[in-house]
């Protein structure tokens, strides 16, 4: 369900009738690398944003609030980030 959400928050949803394209296929964001904090109501993923003509694809991390069902980017650099952990109190997020 979670994850349900996730995606369609993200916007990765396509239309059944229609057939994937290229640019379709090359715009589609990747999330990955879901990471729960340890008390539960958090979770860190990455995702992956699609190039672009002046940009390579790049990672940046994302934190979805299981509670207050929200969704917020938390980082947004013009380097990418990867790897989000949680401390084991929950209080701290690291990445590289």
């Amino acid at each position: 369900m979670r994850i349900l959400a996730l995606a369609f928050l993200l916007g990765l949803s396509l239309c059944a009738a229609d057939k994937l394209t290229i640019d379709q296929a090359i715009d589609i964001r990747e999330p990955s690398d879901l990471q729960f904090s340890a008390d539960g109501r958090r979770v860190a993923f990455t995702v992956q944003d699609p190039p672009t003509a002046t940009k390579p694809a790049q990672r940046h991390i994302w934190v979805f609030d299981t509670e207050l069902r929200q969704l917020r980017q938390w980082t947004n650099s013009a380097k990418s980030e990867h790897t989000p952990r949680w401390s084991p109190d929950s209080r701290s997020l690291a990445f590289l």
